[in-house]
């Protein structure tokens, strides 16, 4: 599924980021998208993807993720996945990583909430794989996002 999602992410050779940052600061949809399809290439063609990238095009995702579609919530979804399994075995980067899964668990309540039958079916294997601190995290972010 990760692949198809990102397949399709392959921007023009010549791609500027800086010149879709305003944009994306404006709310503009398209630029965010352009953003994250960029950072989700560069990733994918990476032989060691750099997790500073990663980081940064978590940025864009949760804001498309925001303004967007289901969609750009998929691909928030598979970056946080991403970037949580470059995360893996390094202790140091463990908070960050709970965080991550925290937030794609909650992420994935709330479309689970809406009704999409594939991620209400796999939320209790995420919950159970993800660790007390993780859960927690998901807890507090589902409050955070019910305020907005």
């Amino acid at each position: 599924m990760t692949e198809r999602i990102i397949s399709a992410d392959r921007p023009e050779p010549d791609f500027n980021a800086y010149a879709h940052l305003r944009g994306a600061a404006s709310g503009d949809l398209e630029a965010m998208r352009a953003l994250v399809s960029m950072g989700l290439g560069q990733i994918r063609d990476e032989v060691v993807p750099d997790i500073t990238t990663a980081i940064e095009t978590l940025i864009f995702a949760r804001m498309a993720s925001t303004i967007g579609t289901r969609s750009d919530t998929a691909k928030l979804m598979c970056l946080l996945g991403m970037t949580i399994g470059m995360l893996e075995g390094h202790e140091s980067w463990s908070e960050y990583r709970d965080n991550l899964l925290g937030e794609g668990i909650a992420i994935a309540s709330r479309l689970a909430d809406d009704g999409v039958e594939i991620v209400e079916q796999m939320l209790p294997a995420m919950v159970e794989g993800a660790g007390p601190r993780a859960a927690e995290m998901a807890k507090d972010i589902l409050t955070r996002m019910g305020a907005i």
